[in-house]
């Protein structure tokens, strides 16, 4: 049976739980075990009889006494910050109720007493809200006799060691976020490192979250083990995985009967080298069918391209027919004996005019003819023979100024002649400036030519129409020897070569058709075939980035065995030791039939796209399977290490098991 002695040792060793229930019936207990004892052994004479209504004081600690107490009562305090911690996490709806109370409390609290009393008495539940003032006043004064004076911080270290150290956390813990809201970033990540240390639930915390995040971390595993091949997708994919399927079931097919691979497909539209590189590696198990895509996809290129550039033959048979439908009227017009007029004779009063005439005679010796150009006759004034005595004519007869003829041929060759001045300038030593008045005057000359002959001018429109078929089988030829290069030219160098070639559009078709007047594809090829050109350089370009993207993923090494496993936490455990041990041996990497699979799948996009879908579901019903575990493992270790704040100061041992009842008063 216990006795007064006992009680008041209980007494002085819980002083802080004064006002309570349970201390209640202890100072009763001790009273009447004090009553009894003193009516059982008659008091000495001169002391008198303590009172029974009084109890004992607080017990008084001098600072020698300190240290060696609070050594002593580490573990009860340690057992009771626990007990609490485990309350609080066990009964999570009366802790969320009891933190609202004090949240509501400590609001109300700071507002006149007036006001706490109108508030109170027109409330739907007055009872509720009075004791959400109280609680909070309750943990106020708490702290105000834990810490208000010397004597009790004294105490309170001397027999709740673990208990000052977590509000000494905590509090700092405070102080770093409201240093944090201030902007003082790195006084803000110094106290929080503090806080962390110096809380001594951590320990606790993180042992309360191992079993869910190992059954957590479990149900991971088992999917690694059960779907390696899913597995290795999701990693590849590398949290792209709906867009990746996205590219792949909506690829641009840039040339007709081409097929990209899944790789290129995705390269086409996305950043992911490590489903490039994924590719690259299991293509490596099937290399035939790999090569084959390659060859057909070449060979959609060759054809698509083939369709404008033709063959030589092709060329030959439109020059032919060119020829057959100019020659006519290019022959009638070289017959015609054109004279020359005013406007003829100022363009050929200019100096880029004397180079033209002379470049036409050197044209027609080439060709074995003549470079026929009449002169200008100007006014004559002839007497007749019959003079009068002074030897004067007695008649004089006006001839009139007669224009130089040419012959359309002649005029050709002239026009000839200035094709060649504007296309080969250096050779000429003619500069841009000249260039530009001789285009100009070039085409003041075609203008007069074709008017004083329309055989000439209808002769320059066929020949123009008849030239465009050649001139787009000569840009698809130019082409075309960029589209196939040597054998071990890389990919990536096929693609630059062939999307130089159309970006320098105005060279291309100079070089061509010798034409200088083209500028841009637009201009000799025909929409469709436009788009031809701009799929197979896309095409090349897609498969470039194809390349790059499985060069740079591939750094990282093998990707088709499944990501890392799962592990338990080892907590210095034989068990997971052991446990992680054979995980290790089973972990769950893809065996050479499943990456025959993904080498089969990935040379088809649907078939990909498929894969990875699968894949996506499969980790939906994983993480659906693993989040209550998560959860848990969370809210355990939130609510150990994230307390209730109240003005910037979290509470801890006001919500311990032994100071709850101060709520509910």
């Amino acid at each position: 049976m216990a006795t007064a002695d006992d009680y008041a040792g209980w007494i002085v060793k819980n002083a802080a739980k004064k006002g309570t229930p349970e201390f209640d019936t202890v100072a009763a207990a001790y009273k009447e075990a004090l009553a009894e004892e003193q009516a059982a052994t008659p008091a000495p004479a001169p002391a008198a009889p303590t009172p029974v209504s009084e109890v004992p004081g607080p017990r008084k600690y001098s600072l020698a006494e300190v240290p060696s107490a609070a050594i002593s009562n580490i573990p009860s305090s340690f057992a009771q910050q626990a007990a609490g911690l485990a309350s609080a996490v066990s009964s999570p709806i009366e802790t969320t109720r009891d933190l609202l109370r004090l949240i509501g409390g400590a609001g109300l609290k700071v507002l006149p007493e007036s006001v706490q009393k109108t508030i109170v008495s027109n409330s739907y539940d007055p009872a509720s809200v009075q004791q959400a003032i109280d609680s909070a006043g309750a943990v106020g004064d708490f702290y105000k006799q834990r810490y208000g004076t010397a004597e009790g911080f004294k105490r309170a270290v001397a027999e709740d060691p673990v208990g000052v150290l977590a509000d000494f956390s905590t509090l700092v813990g405070g102080a770093a976020g409201l240093a944090g809201k201030a902007g003082m970033a790195k006084t803000a990540t110094g106290l929080g490192a503090v806080s962390a240390y110096t809380n001594p639930l951590t320990p606790v915390v993180k042992a309360a979250a191992v079993p869910v995040k190992a059954a957590a971390q479990g149900v991971g595993y088992v999917r690694n083990v059960l779907a390696p091949k899913e597995t290795a997708l999701l990693a590849a994919a590398e949290g792209q995985g709906p867009e990746i399927v996205n590219a792949l079931r909506n690829y641009d097919q840039y040339v007709a009967s081409g097929m990209p691979t899944a790789g290129a497909a995705v390269a086409g539209e996305l950043t992911a080298p490590r489903y490039a590189a994924l590719q690259q590696q299991v293509s490596q198990l099937k290399p035939r069918e790999y090569m084959e895509r390659e060859a057909a996809n070449v060979a959609a290129r060759g054809k698509a391209l083939g369709t404008i550039a033709q063959d030589e033959a092709a060329i030959k048979a439109a020059e032919s027919a060119r020829t057959q439908a100019t020659k006519p009227l290019y022959g009638a017009a070289d017959k015609q004996i054109i004279k020359a007029d005013d406007t003829l004779n100022d363009l050929l009063d200019r100096p880029s005019m004397e180079k033209a005439m002379a470049r036409a005679r050197a044209l027609a010796k080439e060709r074995n003819e003549t470079f026929q150009m009449g002169k200008n006759v100007p006014e004559q004034k002839v007497g007749s023979a019959i003079v009068d005595v002074n030897g004067n004519p007695l008649d004089v007869k006006t001839i009139p100024a007669e224009f130089a003829k040419f012959n359309g041929k002649s005029l050709h060759y002239l026009k000839l002649a200035l094709d060649d001045l504007i296309k080969d300038p250096q050779t000429f030593g003619l500069g841009s400036n000249e260039i530009a008045a001789i285009k100009k005057t070039r085409g003041e000359f075609l203008n007069w030519f074709e008017d004083k002959s329309t055989n000439y001018a209808a002769a320059r429109e066929a020949y123009a129409q008849a030239s465009k078929p050649i001139n787009i089988m000569q840009v698809g030829q130019y082409l075309e020897g960029k589209l196939k290069p040597a054998l071990e030219t890389s990919v990536g160098e096929r693609a630059g070569v062939f999307a130089g070639a159309v970006k320098e559009a105005p060279t291309t078709l100079k070089r061509a058709t010798g034409q200088p007047r083209f500028t841009q594809l637009e201009q000799v090829l025909t929409p469709d075939q436009v788009k031809v050109v701009e799929g197979i350089r896309k095409d090349l370009a897609r498969e470039a980035e194809f390349t790059k993207q499985a060069r740079e993923g591939g750094k990282a090494g093998e990707v088709f065995p499944a990501t890392e496993t799962a592990r338990l936490p080892n907590l210095m455990s034989r068990i997971a030791s052991v446990a992680n041990t054979v995980m290790t041996k089973l972990q769950g990497k893809i065996d050479k039939k499943l990456a025959l699979e993904l080498a089969t799948e990935m040379l088809d996009p649907k078939l990909a796209a498929a894969a990875m879908e699968k894949a996506l579901e499969r980790q939906a019903k994983g993480e659906k399977l693993a989040e209550p575990f998560k959860k848990a493992g969370r809210a355990a270790f939130e609510a150990g290490r994230s307390p209730l704040t109240l003005g910037g100061v979290q509470v801890t041992n006001a919500l311990a098991t032994q100071n709850q009842n101060n709520l509910n008063r």
